[in-house]
């Protein structure tokens, strides 16, 4: 794309496309779950049988969906500092995460234990027996992997908090005046050819590091990798080149992307990827797909803002409505799938049946709520981390 027209769109007030793709990842996330009772990774509630194609599916989409909702979110960070003050930023982090994290935790999760317990036989009674139970059990373990099996899908809120604050200073830092000559050479490097893949070397550094001491799901070793993906988003948009190297490398980033999935795919088909994925080592096949992995993750980024960039840069109304959904949308969805799923699991019936009825009623009823309910209602709306409806003005002018 022409630099002039880069630096058009990058002068707009507000970037577009990156609502598009915050849309779109939390619909990715959305399907993700759904696919979840069905794949050979354990979860809250499973399907009797189990798919190769539900599991390729879940893996697809696991590998860069939450990478690319970070880098969005500092990206969010870098324009919001721009007009905010460090204590404004922080007291909108709080509205916006710790409330809603705090709401969730005692509405939304609970619902999620007690499906869990249930499905896998360790309790028996009622919800309502089972709710102060909840809070008894919680582990105390100081640890992220206690954290994010007390909170279920909220973990992903304390995350971006906890980034939120300890980037700050970072972040501020960077707006010096050295720092920011420091930052347009990175960014004159990385618009030479192929330069930009290089991101995927901190990535692969962060997995090499902590992955096989930390393997579990929200533990230290996804904290750093999604950490420099968030610091990523800030850094990206903080010069016009970098826009530039990823919207030249577009081409190359969805060959690379697809050299990645076929690779997958094809380590799948032989039986070894999820148990590389679910416990990694030092050995050659694990460092091998550790490297895949961080390759096909950032190509896929790189493809993705090139792709949102060139033809997403627009607004409608269906846009202005499901970029204020997305934080509620979020909180509700995965209760409602498991709620949902619990019951679908045990039908006589296909994965596919399966998956389409409870993908769709799930969406259905996660939409209405949010519609009907959280958006109307002011109170509701702070609940769920969204601003408050704004009054209209009264017109004082005679009749």
């Amino acid at each position: 794309m022409d630099a002039v027209i880069v630096k058009d769109l990058i002068k707009q007030d507000r970037l577009y496309y990156l609502d598009w793709l915050k849309v779109f990842a939390i619909l990715m996330v959305f399907c993700f779950h759904n696919a979840h009772f069905f794949d050979f990774i354990d979860w809250c509630v499973k399907n009797k049988t189990e798919s190769f194609g539900m599991t390729i599916f879940f893996l697809l989409i696991h590998f860069w969906s939450m990478p690319l909702f970070f880098l969005l979110a500092g990206a969010g960070t870098k324009f919001a500092l721009e007009y905010k003050s460090k204590k404004g930023y922080i007291a909108e982090r709080v509205k916006r995460l710790i409330v809603p994290l705090i709401i969730g935790m005692f509405l939304l999760a609970p619902p999620q234990g007690y499906l869990e317990n249930l499905s896998k036989l360790k309790i028996q009674g009622s919800f309502i027996d089972y709710y102060p139970y909840f809070f008894s059990h919680l582990s105390s373990a100081w640890s992220l992997k206690a954290f994010g099996d007390n909170t279920y899908h909220l973990w992903f809120l304390g995350f971006l908090f906890a980034f939120s604050i300890i980037a700050l200073p970072l972040f501020i830092c960077l707006k010096k005046k050295i720092v920011q000559e420091f930052i347009s050479k990175i960014a004159s490097f990385c618009d030479r050819r192929g330069a930009i893949f290089l991101f995927a070397v901190p990535v692969l550094a962060s997995h090499l590091a902590l992955r096989v001491s930390f393997p579990e799901y929200s533990d230290w070793a996804d904290f750093l990798y999604w950490f420099i993906y968030f610091i990523y988003g800030y850094i990206l948009f903080s010069h016009i080149k970098f826009t530039q190297a990823i919207n030249r490398h577009s081409k190359a980033a969805l060959i690379i992307g697809i050299i990645c999935i076929l690779s997958i795919i094809t380590l799948l088909s032989l039986g070894y990827s999820v148990s590389w994925f679910e416990y990694p080592s030092y050995s050659v096949q694990s460092i091998l797909f550790m490297v895949i992995y961080s390759i096909l993750t950032w190509s896929w980024i790189v493809f993705m803002l090139s792709t949102g960039f060139k033809l997403l840069n627009f607004s409608n109304n269906f846009l202005k409505y499901s970029s204020e959904a997305i934080l509620p949308f979020y909180l509700l969805h995965q209760t409602i799938i498991l709620i949902i799923g619990f019951y679908v699991v045990q039908w006589d019936t296909g994965i596919i049946e399966k998956f389409l009825f409870i993908s769709t009623t799930s969406l259905i009823i996660t939409v209405a709520i949010y519609d009907l309910l959280i958006r109307r209602i002011n109170f509701i709306r702070l609940l769920f981390g969204m601003k408050p409806l704004r009054k209209p003005a009264r017109n004082f002018s005679a009749d």
